[in-house]
């Protein structure tokens, strides 16, 4: 009896010299609670800041009249995911609105116009009323006049209003049209040159579906009635950037105390970079915009034939007139794919059970994304299909402002610049402490991926400015597998870096439960 209490009393001491302290559930080597932190503070403070990235920073455009709220919601949930899997897209989103923001706000500057005039102009922030009847949303019509015609004919078809005569910038000729279409009045020409061969007509050919044509109206909306559309002004952008500074002095911070920082805050801070990138562009673009500015169809400008001086000029980049043989081939595919999709899909949807359901949703939520940015950013299309299906009563998300890129494509410039440091940040967690050497490898290998497939997609574009018979030739062949391949990887490094920092919060280092102390950084008594 005595023998066998002794053994029940040495057992408990036999098993804690046996046991190996860092398998231990609670971290030993962080025993003062007061200098300690969880692992629910460690997601909590990554995944508001997230948030912060994805959801608070977005700056859609204005919805149509007749959105309710819940679609509304939805398309800021899309604009979530897109932020989540592809950041580097609402970067050239912001971008090419700030740059066209940009030349609008200094052409009308001595009418009045802000970079928020221009911004909420760009964003479909004024509608084009007769009365109480809604007509369209204002937009900016290219200086092209077969882009215009498109414009109109588009508009048109969707019965919202008839067509009216064209202009889309005061410097521009105008051009009356009878029946709705410029073929009837135009000699059968290129049309690179063709408001060379244009006569200007009277004031009543301008158009009223362009807000250039509404300057001096809009000029005269004050800069604080248009900031107060916004549901965010600038103090709610700096707490949202606090925030995220605060992570970034905190995870810069346990790097200067030899503390391990986990893969989910590299990733954090991946997307902290995007959106300072974000906030940057859109500072001044009006936030959470619910309703536009009624623009009445009579409030014209009293000088349409004679505009200011320094019109804004059409940039057209190397970059802009060298798509070839890329974009004829993967804009193809694309154009293939999205077919297929559109006959296919809603058929599928509404036959299937609720597991091929999730699994339908689930492969539309990966790659919808990707194919987005390779429409915005890679492929660089004509006017014609940038304004096939242009909507009548919102401006869409990501809908390029032509005849307002900047040039020689900077904007897609910042964006592959943008992907680039976007992956270049998550190799800062190289030497952090992995599950599994398999897990260790396959972070590596997918940093790798998203850091130089970014470069890769550049590199084509300047194959393309150099070679125009790329596509001729054995090793043109070989650079479309290489892209489609890139493309490819490209998208299951990007899930795989989504997935694998919150599979690694399973088994952290003892000493990434440890927290900043903050008096070796500070003089103190």
């Amino acid at each position: 009896m005595f023998i066998r209490r002794v053994s029940l009393f040495e057992t408990p001491g036999i098993v804690r010299l046996n046991a190996d302290p860092t398998s231990s559930s609670a971290p030993s080597s962080c025993k003062d609670i007061d200098n300690c932190r969880t692992l629910l503070q460690i997601v909590w403070s990554c995944v508001s800041v997230l948030i912060a990235c994805t959801w608070v920073s977005v700056h859609p455009n204005v919805p149509g009249p007749d959105e309710g709220s819940w679609k509304i919601f939805q398309r800021k949930i899309g604009l979530m995911l897109i932020a989540l899997i592809a950041p580097e897209l609402l970067v050239l989103w912001a971008a090419r609105q700030w740059f066209a923001a940009r030349k609008l706000s200094k052409r009308y500057e001595d009418q009045g116009w802000t970079m928020s005039h221009a911004f909420f102009a760009l964003m479909g922030g004024f509608a084009l009323y007769e009365g109480r009847q809604f007509l369209s949303v204002l937009r900016f019509i290219p200086s092209s006049s077969s882009d215009r015609r498109r414009i109109l004919e588009n508009f048109g078809e969707s019965g919202r209003y008839p067509l009216n005569p064209v202009s889309t910038h005061d410097d521009d000729a105008h051009v009356p049209l009878s029946t709705g279409s410029l073929a009837d009045d135009l000699p059968k020409q290129s049309t690179d040159n063709l408001e060379d061969h244009l006569a200007p007509a009277s004031k009543d050919a301008v158009d009223d579906h362009s807000f250039v044509a509404h300057y001096k109206f809009i000029g005269r909306v004050s800069e604080r009635e248009v900031k107060d559309r916004s549901r965010s002004d600038g103090f709610a952008k700096l707490v949202a950037l606090g925030q995220t500074s605060w992570f970034v002095v905190q995870l810069f911070a346990r790097w200067a105390e030899d503390l391990p920082v986990t893969e989910l805050e590299v990733m954090t801070l991946a997307f902290a970079a995007m959106n300072v990138l974000m906030y940057f562009f859109w500072w001044d673009k009006p936030q959470g915009v619910g309703c536009h500015i009624r623009v009445q169809r009579g409030n014209r400008n009293e000088d349409d034939i004679h505009p200011p001086a320094a019109p804004i000029k059409q940039n057209k980049g190397w970059l802009i007139s060298s798509w070839n043989w890329l974009q004829e081939n993967i804009n193809h595919l694309l154009h293939k794919i999205d077919e297929w999709c559109l006959d296919h899909f809603s058929e599928s949807f509404t036959d299937a059970n609720i597991f091929v359901k999730i699994v339908l949703v689930t492969i539309w939520i990966i790659f919808s994304p990707f194919f987005a940015v390779t429409n915005a950013i890679l492929i660089e299309s004509d006017a014609e299909d940038l304004i096939r299906a242009l909507p009548s009563d919102k401006v869409s998300s990501f809908e390029r402002p032509a005849g307002l890129e900047p040039k020689n494509a900077i904007d897609k410039f910042i964006a592959y610049g943008a992907a680039v440091m976007f992956g270049a940040i998550h190799c800062a967690a190289w030497t952090s402490k992995f599950p599994s050497t398999a897990e260790e490898m396959l972070w590596k290998v997918c940093t790798l991926l998203v850091t130089s497939a970014p470069i890769y997609l550049a590199f084509c574009n300047m194959i393309t400015h150099w070679s125009y018979n790329v596509a001729d030739s054995w090793w043109g062949n070989i650079l479309i597998l290489a892209y489609i391949a890139a493309v490819l990887f490209y998208i299951f490094a990007r899930l795989s870096l989504l997935v694998q920092p919150f599979l690694a919060l399973r088994d952290l280092p003892p000493d990434a439960f440890k927290a900043v102390q903050w008096t070796t950084f500070m003089p103190h008594i």
